[in-house]
């Protein structure tokens, strides 16, 4: 039976650095859950995420036991920010809970890197524009595209090359989807594969100058850290010939 005598007896708790605190800690009861209130300072500047844990005491502090079942500000990745909650679903942790109970918030910074998970929306694009190769055409031109939201996104090119010993020029229009392998704050690597058509203006000897066009598709990888992308893949053509690109980028 459950059946809480609750006081308002807390302990709070500062962290080592004295850059960050929890401080204001308080609680209410509703029904069988226990809602957990603490605010979070970081005054150091630097945008850092926590690790929060809450301990609860019925013997004044000699044991202290971790809540388990609870929900809400606590576990990793916390921001700083007033009235921080925590949701307490006691009857999962204990079968009864009664006398006197002091609660233990503590939290500790986590080193926030480039692989943390991206959060993303059905909004959250990031316009990619590149410059890459041709083979052995002298590239001047282009791709934009889009990378995301989340995993999937989309791109066109549109490329200008000159070769750089005969002067044969070479147009090539092309897009696809773009597949987001790994998604993070700072890195990203993403592969894509798309289909398009070129036209090639040559030499022909005596003949002056001869035309050629047809289909072609690619694909390869964009890897970007922050704003800077590196491309690398692979052109085919209808009659089967290879053509390895790479390409530099950022993205917007």
């Amino acid at each position: 039976m459950y059946k809480p005598v609750i006081y308002t007896l807390f302990f709070l708790f500062h962290l080592h650095s004295y850059s960050q605190s929890v401080e204001n800690v308080r609680f209410n009861q509703a029904g069988e859950k226990i809602f957990i209130f603490y605010d979070l300072d970081d005054i150091s500047g630097e945008k850092t995420l926590f690790s929060v844990k809450v301990f609860y005491t019925l013997d004044d502090g000699r044991t202290y036991i971790p809540v388990k079942s609870a929900y809400g500000d606590i576990g990793n990745d916390i921001d700083p920010g007033q009235d921080k909650k925590v949701i307490w679903d006691v009857l999962n942790d204990t079968d009864e809970l009664t006398g006197e109970i002091k609660f233990k918030v503590t939290v500790s910074p986590q080193k926030v890197t480039a692989f943390k998970q991206k959060e993303t929306t059905i909004l959250d694009y990031d316009l990619f524009i590149g410059l890459r190769t041709m083979g052995l055409y002298w590239p001047f031109g282009g791709r934009i595209g889009m990378l995301g939201p989340g995993w999937v996104g989309g791109y066109a090119s549109f490329i200008y090359g000159v070769e750089y010993v005969e002067w044969d020029e070479k147009y090539l229009v092309v897009g696809g989807p773009i597949f987001n392998i790994i998604n993070k704050d700072k890195i990203r690597l993403s592969t894509f594969a798309g289909g398009g058509y070129y036209e090639e203006y040559f030499s022909d000897g005596d003949y002056g100058w001869d035309y050629d066009g047809g289909f072609v598709i690619e694909g390869g990888f964009i890897f970007t850290y922050k704003h800077l992308g590196f491309t690398i893949g692979l052109e085919i053509d209808e009659w089967v010939y290879l053509y390895p690109f790479i390409g530099v980028g950022f993205t917007l």
